[in-house]
């Protein structure tokens, strides 16, 4: 890839974890890596049948400013995630998401459908800053040599250390190095 060319271009997608129930993330981060694996969703603005895993391909450096201030920006994300190689994921079927009105889903082949995410400006709809790939699966194992586990701070990881034996804890990013 000639990323040297725009520093928007990035060889990585991430998935980052999004608020639950908890004041923090890391119980729902914690059980995710005992489990080695991310499961797919399929939630109603995900047409088609396939359940889907989504990933970000926003440069890390953008996505530490974003999601270190999500919630003043009103984002359902957390600065917690996994990072994976895209040309990977790629060859697994990950695939771009496609950004268009709903009522041009239907011109998309019944088996790319996953990848139609509603844009309509005009209303105020445009998840475009996502920069979104979705990979159809019902779920994803992963491994410290797979990815790597990103984290906003010490804290954070010295948490993960304490509640878990994890090798993904030795391959961590903190995001407070990149700011």
């Amino acid at each position: 890839m000639i990323n040297w060319l725009r520093s928007d271009l990035s060889e990585k997608l991430i998935w980052w974890i999004k608020l639950g129930k908890h004041d923090t993330p890391l119980p729902d981060l914690l059980a995710i890596l005992q489990r080695g694996a991310l499961i797919g969703e399929r939630p109603p603005y995900i047409l088609g049948e396939r359940r889907c895993i989504a990933f970000s391909e926003i440069p890390l450096i953008q996505a530490a400013r974003l999601l270190l201030n999500a919630a003043k920006a009103g984002v359902n994300f957390a600065p917690y995630g996994l990072q994976f190689d895209r040309n990977a994921l790629f060859a697994k079927g990950a695939r771009q998401t496609i950004h268009q009105p709903l009522a041009e889903a239907d011109l998309l082949p019944a088996d790319q459908r996953f990848r139609h995410v509603s844009l309509a400006p005009e209303c105020g709809i445009d998840f475009t800053w996502k920069r979104e790939w979705r990979l159809p699966v019902d779920q994803l194992a992963f491994d410290v040599e797979q990815c790597t586990l990103i984290l906003p701070d010490r804290q954070a990881l010295q948490w993960l250390r304490q509640h878990s034996s994890s090798p993904m804890t030795e391959n961590v990013l903190l995001l407070e190095t990149l700011l």
